[in-house]
């Protein structure tokens, strides 16, 4: 079964999360290389609404708040609720809180990131690779962006 790889995708319920999860189960990019995928989400997601195949190697795991408790509680319950974290060796980080204050956003998206990637660098000692996609989303106004 697979080549060994884990791989963990946190922010699976969004736009590129679910593209790489659903690619990944299709063996991209190349027939077994996965033993396992992760599928993170802060909001519950089932296989069936994410239209994911069945599929005995994916995990979807939700409810994991990587802005609450310390350092400490979070790694427990990562640790509690990912099948397998230990063999995690594959990270792609698309999580994303939004927050009208863009500040508190930007401090938000450094603190998860690197509570997370904290956590799985102490969870999981196969860890070969991270993936950061940043950016941001900022809406204007038409008013707003006529006057600026």
């Amino acid at each position: 079964m697979g080549q060994g790889k884990h791989a963990l995708i946190f922010g699976a319920s969004g736009v590129t999360g679910w593209s790489f999860v659903n690619e990944m189960l299709n063996d991209y990019p190349q027939p077994q290389i996965w033993n396992r995928v992760s599928a993170l989400t802060n909001r519950p997601l089932t296989r069936e609404a994410a239209m994911w195949p069945a599929d005995e190697r994916l995990d979807i795991v939700s409810g994991i708040d990587l802005l609450k408790g310390s350092q400490d509680e979070l790694e427990e319950v990562m640790r509690s609720k990912i099948p397998q974290v230990n063999s995690v060796t594959h990270v792609y980080y698309f999580a994303y809180k939004a927050n009208h204050d863009l500040h508190k956003e930007l401090q938000d998206a450094v603190d998860m990131f690197r509570r997370a990637i904290t956590a799985i660098d102490h969870l999981s000692s196969g860890l070969e690779f991270v993936v950061l996609q940043t950016g941001a989303k900022v809406a204007k106004t038409l008013s707003e962006i006529d006057s600026g």
